[in-house]
């Protein structure tokens, strides 16, 4: 049986030779570390191309911190009061626990940047495993969404894989384009907001 804590299969190569040992031998530090460790493993737990694009975050972000330029909050984020955030669910081809995973760091990223950002997903994926409830069942989660998309100034798009299959991400778009609120589309690994055109809509981002 795989010892997931202390040597985690998708760390590990065939000669034995770990991600770790890679990432201290070299004395590479938590930006290039993470890069490293998510070049390593990918295409060996969950989608390639989403592994490969947080590398290219770290290295982006080492290279923004050597130069001094951290990027700060978003002016466009930042003035809103509260932003609900739209990732996809059963739609993601890593499945529910991924995506809720993603969901949790994406609102993360955001939160610490000054963005006030609520994701329903990463509220209530533990409610529904924890709790014996049905994630899947929209009668028990979208009155409750509603409500909280009710309460928020603006809704945050990732386009993770799947965003544009969900049902709910879907019915989250319709809801703010009926109530007319600001929809911002962002990339789901560098949260930076990327082009996007609503039809019919010529005030979303």
């Amino acid at each position: 049986m795989s010892d997931l804590v202390n040597n985690p299969p998708h760390y590990k190569a065939p000669n034995g030779l770990e991600a770790i040992d890679v990432i201290e031998g070299f004395g590479l530090g938590f930006h290039r570390g993470n890069a490293v460790k998510y070049i390593l493993r990918a295409g060996k737990k969950g989608e390639a191309t989403q592994d490969i694009r947080k590398a290219a975050w770290y290295v982006a972000r080492d290279l923004e911190r050597m130069a001094g330029e951290l990027p700060q909050p978003s002016g466009v984020l930042a003035q809103y009061r509260l932003c609900y955030l739209a990732t996809p669910y059963s739609k993601y081809k890593a499945g529910i626990n991924t995506a809720f995973a993603e969901a949790a760091r994406i609102a993360a990223m955001l939160l610490t940047t000054g963005v006030r950002v609520y994701s329903p997903i990463a509220h209530t994926h533990p409610l529904a495993i924890y709790g014996n409830l049905d994630p899947l069942d929209h009668t028990i989660w979208l009155p409750f969404d509603e409500a909280m998309m009710e309460a928020a100034d603006c809704l945050i798009v990732a386009r993770m894989d799947g965003w544009d299959e969900s049902y709910g991400v879907k019915h989250e778009i319709e809801f703010f384009a009926k109530e007319k609120k600001p929809i911002i589309h962002i990339d789901p690994v560098t949260v930076k907001i990327v082009p996007w055109q609503a039809p019919m809509q010529a005030e979303a981002v």
